[in-house]
C-alpha cells in the first residue's frame, strides 16, 4: 500500500483522502476523468464500523503500523470518526 501511495505521488495523482478505517487503510484519489478510487490494504484488526482516522503516510512503515495498532485498541471496540475528516477536504 505504502508503494501505492508513493507512486501516486511520484505521478502528481490527486489524493482525497488518506484514512485508516482500523480493519483496512484506504488511499483515496481521483482517476483523470474525475473518478475517485480507493486503494486498500487489510491490517488484520478488527475495528467497529464507522471508522476513520486520518493518516499522514510519510512516518515510517512501523510507526505507522504501531499507531493503528495502538489506535485499535483504544477505539476499535466503539468506532471512530476523526474530527479532521469531517471538515474540508
Amino acid at each position: 500500500m505504502l508503494g501505492f501511495y508513493r507512486r501516486f505521488k511520484q505521478h502528481g495523482v490527486k489524493f482525497d483522502m488518506i484514512l485508516s478505517h482500523g480493519n483496512a487503510i484506504g488511499v483515496y484519489v481521483f482517476d483523470p476523468e474525475g473518478n475517485r478510487l480507493e486503494t486498500y490494504w487489510n491490517t488484520g484488526l478488527k475495528a467497529k464500523q464507522p471508522y476513520g482516522e486520518v493518516l499522514d503516510l510519510e512516518q515510517a512503515a512501523a510507526d505507522l503500523l504501531l499507531h493503528i495498532q495502538d489506535h485499535v485498541a483504544r477505539y476499535g471496540e466503539t468506532g471512530f470518526i476523526d474530527p479532521a475528516r469531517l471538515g474540508p477536504r
